[in-house]
């Protein structure tokens, strides 16, 4: 599971896409409950104005399908 917290706001489902149009090389896109892709420049727009995180146990998919480093702040491991 791969949840968007955004603190005063509540929380968002997002999910990775391994065969979207726009996945490069299997690395996945993750996209939210519309289908839409959210991508790291949008998390860290969110994470630096509003406090958001995202909480998952599948911190590196989402890294990486996010084009950000291991170890981005803000991806944190929820098991």
């Amino acid at each position: 599971m791969i949840r968007l917290i955004i603190p005063k706001d509540g929380e968002t489902l997002l999910d990775i896409n391994y065969e979207h149009t726009r996945s490069s090389y299997g690395l996945g896109v993750v996209i939210d409950a519309e289908g839409d892709i959210f991508s790291g420049e949008n998390f860290r727009l969110m994470r630096d104005v509003w406090g958001a995180r995202i909480e998952t146990d599948r911190v590196e998919d989402v890294c990486r399908a996010l084009g950000v480093p291991a170890g981005e702040p803000g991806i944190v491991n929820n098991s």
